[in-house]
């Protein structure tokens, strides 16, 4: 059952990756730097949290997908 929901998950990826156009964007350079300090730092505390706390997020998720038995 998990083989086939990655496996649809990827096509998606794949149409969605292939089928992209150009943006025509532009992003001032003081709006990027502004966007960079607000999301490295809370990336940041994202991934210190994980660090801290994985033991704990691992058990966690390996209780919820485990097999079930028989």
């Amino acid at each position: 059952m998990r083989g086939g929901a990655l496996t649809i998950s990827l096509l998606a990826l794949t149409v969605v990756a292939v089928s992209c156009g150009d943006a025509h964007a532009y992003i001032d350079p003081n709006t990027g730097g502004y966007v960079f300090q607000v999301l490295f730092p809370i990336v940041s505390a994202v991934a210190a949290a994980f660090v801290f706390c994985r033991d704990g997020v691992v058990k966690l998720l390996r209780k919820i997908f485990r097999r079930p038995e028989k």
